[in-house]
């Protein structure tokens, strides 16, 4: 395909791109995103101090001093992605109480160990955040009621001993307890 053809695609999926945002349709899908992103930021600054005293509770590492930027978008999407250590995208429904920021924590610690595609740490990052965090904000709940990757289960149940003595032991951190069990090879 020449540069003249390319120009002429380029200049109709522009027109139609342009005509697409004018339909109902998209504009009920761009307010509802909107309210969404303004529901988010309201649950944010109302739990933000509690989310981070217990996230930090659990990780004993400082949160990075970092901007992130998160990109939110239609809930029925149910998407969560990090993307780079400094950007997020973030669009779902909740699926029980404090779903959205318990998962926004999932994705920030993921920023955190960005370049660590390992299983032990997504697991990992999955009982901080998916389990013990929801449990904690929500005052209730147990271990392994939800999960959302179900491909983890497993390796999260195989963890979960050494897990439960690291919420115990003070003198470990987050990073410290990763390192440990992928010498002890809990793949």
């Amino acid at each position: 395909m020449g540069k003249a053809s390319l120009k002429i695609v380029a200049n109709r999926a522009e027109k139609l791109l342009k005509k697409w945002l004018q339909s109902p349709e998209s504009r009920r899908l761009v307010r509802e995103t909107k309210q969404y992103r303004e529901w988010l930021k309201e649950e944010w600054r109302k739990k933000e101090k509690k989310i981070l005293k217990e996230l930090k509770r659990i990780i004993r590492i400082p949160l990075p001093e970092k901007e992130i930027s998160i990109y939110i978008t239609h809930p029925k999407l149910k998407n969560g992605l990090t993307i780079s250590p400094k950007i997020i995208v973030w669009g779902h429904k909740e699926e029980w109480p404090n779903y959205s920021v318990v998962y926004l924590c999932h994705e920030i610690l993921h920023t955190m160990f960005w370049g660590d595609n390992s299983k032990i740490t997504h697991a990992i990052i999955e009982l901080a955040t998916d389990q013990e965090l929801r449990i904690r904000l929500n005052n209730s709940g147990k271990y392994f009621e939800f999960s959302t990757h179900k491909n983890l289960v497993n390796l999260e149940k195989k963890i979960f001993p050494d897990w439960k003595k690291y919420l115990r032991d003070k003198n470990l951190n987050i990073t410290q307890f990763i390192q440990l069990q992928k010498i002890k090879g809990a793949q």
